[in-house]
């Protein structure tokens, strides 16, 4: 196929990846502070947050399975109304202050759940002949999560917590508006399968190997997820607040730059299977940093991790997937890393919660550290499920 070198589209891509996850930070990066600001326990902000995961888990597939390959709408057309839909739910947060939780949660599960469409809307670019560098493009996701992290750390210091919804929304706007710039595509129609569970059962008979990493990229988001939702609390624990929080994601954040934006000449050395395994490792290895840290220092240097554990895992399980899966099962393939990552944020919301308030601190990052480890191992099992050519 022939390659469309467009630099206006790369431009864009990575545009929308950046605005992506500055948004992704303002709702779900600082959520635990938001409701913190309106006195909810930890327990229950773990319910809330796993809330947002289980219902973006279900929305996903029906929206992958139903409006795109049914209704042959296209990636950039379901982005935009789901853009519109969680900027008008903040709003509503805005002008009713009895709203404001409940719309910042639905506001969550709409933000969550654009994510396999945005990451998706890159291979559809791809597969079509136009030059992308996904990894790059991630990139610039990663770099604009650091900037916000730690512009809202400095302002939640100052400022009430109710100012995220508003700076969502203002980045929502200009997200929209790089929507409207992207280049159309001609998506050619699939075929459906009968209903979203059905054709879950389809793919983890078609790839053997997908229940394994399924369930391993579970365990490893599920620490993901207990670090990341009570961060304040870690922090908190050895005698830190929102600005420590807010330096912590920033150097997560940049730390990840590195791998995403040369993860192209990375897998041109070893293969998508080998940075899996080996980002797969790293959140480990992460956790076990995190359970001896007895600073502050400490405990901000752990977050260099990022950028072997996530900034890595991010890429190589996107290009496996798309590699090794059927033309037809890319988008649903992409939903599915994301559905997976999304139950291992209800597992670690509800579970970091509850022992965060019951245990404490330590016992929580112990825990995470035992799902990481496992997560690893059952990575390991599920690529050498895989086909003969694309084993690790």
């Amino acid at each position: 196929m022939r390659t469309q070198s467009k630099a206006p589209l790369r431009l864009y891509y990575t545009s929308i990846q950046c605005l992506y996850w500055m948004m992704f930070c303002s709702i779900y990066g600082f959520a635990t502070l938001f409701l913190i600001d309106y006195g909810i326990d930890p327990a229950k902000i773990g319910g809330m947050l796993a809330l947002i995961n289980i219902v973006s888990a279900i929305l996903q597939p029906m929206i992958s399975q139903v409006i795109i390959r049914k209704f042959h709408r296209s990636l950039v057309q379901v982005l935009k109304v789901m853009t519109c839909l969680m900027m008008l739910v903040l709003s509503l947060g805005v002008i009713i202050p009895a709203w404001s939780i409940s719309s910042y949660i639905i506001g969550g599960i709409l933000l969550v759940s654009m994510q396999s469409f945005v990451n998706a809307l890159a291979f559809a670019y791809m597969n079509h002949g136009h030059s992308l560098n996904f990894g790059f493009s991630r990139a610039g996701g990663s770099l604009g999560y650091a900037a916000t992290s730690f512009v809202l750390g400095q302002l939640l210091a100052r400022y009430s917590a109710a100012v995220l919804p508003l700076i969502t929304f203002a980045e929502g706007v200009i997200f929209f508006i790089i929507l409207w710039l992207m280049p159309a595509i001609e998506e050619e129609p699939q075929p459906i399968a009968a209903g979203g569970s059905q054709h879950s059962e389809h793919l983890l008979k078609k790839y053997p190997f997908l229940l394994f990493l399924f369930i391993g990229f579970t365990c490893l988001f599920s620490f993901h997820t207990m670090i990341n939702s009570f961060l304040a609390q870690i922090f908190g624990h050895i005698g830190g607040g929102s600005k420590e929080v807010g330096i912590a994601l920033m150097i997560a954040g940049l730390c990840e730059l590195p791998g995403m934006i040369l993860f192209e000449r990375l897998v041109k050395r070893k293969n998508s299977q080998f940075w899996l395994f080996f980002s797969s490792i790293a959140f480990g290895v992460r956790g076990l940093l995190m359970l001896w840290a007895g600073s502050i220092v400490f405990m901000e240097l752990t977050h260099v991790m990022q950028g072997l554990s996530f900034a890595l895992f991010i890429p190589a399980s996107a290009y496996l997937f798309n590699q090794v899966l059927a033309d037809e099962d890319r988008v649903f393939g992409q939903t599915l890393i994301i559905i997976a990552t999304t139950i291992g944020g209800v597992l670690g919301n509800i579970l970091g919660g509850f022992l965060v308030q019951a245990s404490g601190v330590w016992i929580m990052l112990l825990c995470g550290t035992i799902f990481a480890l496992t997560g690893a191992v059952l990575t390991y099992f599920g690529l050498l499920k895989l086909p003969g050519s694309a084993q690790l």
